[in-house]
């Protein structure tokens, strides 16, 4: 006689069995199927037998009709298995039942803290691990967070930054840069898109991301600098955690001494609605866009952006002194031997994911077609001065597009 297996605890479909019940039986009295009590999603409890619960358990107690876009079928594991912290964030709250956590199908969300509601895919979500709806987001990626407060709270660590753009690194920006004991370390929080292919980081694809990374790493030993790398291909605290205390980090700096429930806690928190409550409590006082950079480490443009933003959503009233001051006259370029001039030379377009726009036989001629079809505000002086920044490289990013520039000036 074969063991009967205890499913007590297991889904199966929107049945959670809860307990056992009184076995099935034939006519002479002998078990023919375990029967359980099992719970279904709306809260309905019924007995099921093993057999039921394995080959039909998606109909559940009959709810499923009332359900707005029923699905064909569910997966074994579903959002609400796998990733419950998501579940407050879905204004529909059918989809986490009948969609598994990597799902691509957009649905809506609603950011927690702001109100905002927009759509997104389970997948999209769960890697990036917060809603990003633009008004309290602060592009500052989980990894980051925790990173940044297990940083900000070890001691004797010098000359701490945060996205590190040093003169050497051919305009490559590494996550995390201190000093301690008179050595030099660097700390890159890689995300999924290093690892697997597809992951979000701009329609950048995963092979240029590796030989970026390669570079990166000659160019920190080349200068003596270590660098550290932490798998952070889940979007998951306590996995991003786990690897942090396994990483050479925990062999420099005692890491016990980090309260790892605060640290969980402040990188839940947008650091946008940090800075517009600090300066909503400390409004009194008058504090200056550094006086509020030197709290949060951020530079002053930061917090004119931060702030800028919460006085548009209504958050705060934010003054903006600048616009008040005269403004002073550009001067203009010097056509010396160093400048690279633009306006004569063939360029090509690309959209933020690398998708070509167009083809245009000059810079002033691209950005006059692409703001009358696009209604964007390009301007010709801005790509001009990133050209000039990007020396020897022809292709120049300016608000998350890319030009490139086809041979010399004719």
């Amino acid at each position: 006689m074969t063991r009967k297996k205890n499913l007590i605890g297991q889904t199966f479909g929107l049945w959670t069995v809860i307990g056992e019940d009184e076995p099935k039986r034939n006519k002479d009295g002998k078990i023919i199927n375990a029967s359980w009590k099992c719970q279904c999603v709306c809260g309905t409890i019924r007995t099921k037998t093993t057999r039921q619960l394995k080959v039909n358990p998606v109909r559940g107690c009959g709810c499923f009709h009332g359900f707005k876009n029923p699905p064909k079928h569910i997966p074994k594991s579903t959002i609400v298995d796998e990733a419950p912290w998501m579940l407050p964030l879905f204004v529909d709250k059918e989809y986490p039942l009948t969609h598994s956590l990597h799902s691509n199908k957009k649905t809506l969300v609603k950011c927690p803290t702001c109100g905002i509601i927009k759509e997104m895919s389970a997948d999209t979500l769960y890697q990036r691990g917060h809603v990003t709806c633009g008004i309290c987001t602060d592009g500052i990626s989980l990894p980051n967070k925790i990173m940044r407060y297990i940083l900000i709270h070890l001691d004797n660590i010098d000359d701490l930054k945060f996205e590190y753009y040093p003169k050497w690194a051919e305009r490559k920006a590494y996550d995390n840069y201190f000093k301690y004991n008179d050595k030099e370390y660097i700390v890159e929080m890689d995300g999924g898109f290093h690892y697997l292919k597809n992951r979000f980081n701009g329609g950048r694809p995963l092979e240029e991301t590796l030989k970026s990374d390669k570079i990166k790493d000659k160019l920190a030993q080349k200068h003596d600098i270590e660098l550290i790398r932490i798998d952070c291909k889940e979007s998951n605290f306590e996995y991003i955690k786990t690897n942090i205390i396994q990483s050479k980090l925990n062999e420099i700096f005692d890491l016990s001494v980090i309260d790892w429930a605060e640290c969980a806690k402040f990188s839940s928190e947008s650091i946008v609605i940090k800075v517009w409550n600090y300066y909503k409590e400390h409004s009194n006082e008058n504090p200056t866009l550094l006086d509020i950079g030197n709290v949060f480490n951020l530079s002053t443009n930061t917090v004119m952006r931060y702030l800028k933003r919460g006085n548009d959503c209504g958050y705060l009233f934010y003054k903006n002194y600048s616009k008040n001051r005269p403004k002073k006259e550009k001067k203009p370029i010097k056509n010396n031997s160093n400048t690279l001039h633009t306006n004569s030379i063939k360029v090509i377009v690309y959209d933020p994911f690398m998708n070509i726009i167009g083809e245009y036989k000059s810079l002033n001629y691209a950005v006059i077609e692409i703001n009358k079809i696009y209604n964007l505000d390009f301007n010709v002086q801005g790509i001009y001065s990133a050209r000039n920044r990007y020396k020897g490289n022809n292709m120049v990013k300016y608000k998350k597009y890319y030009f490139k520039f086809m041979g010399e000036e004719t």
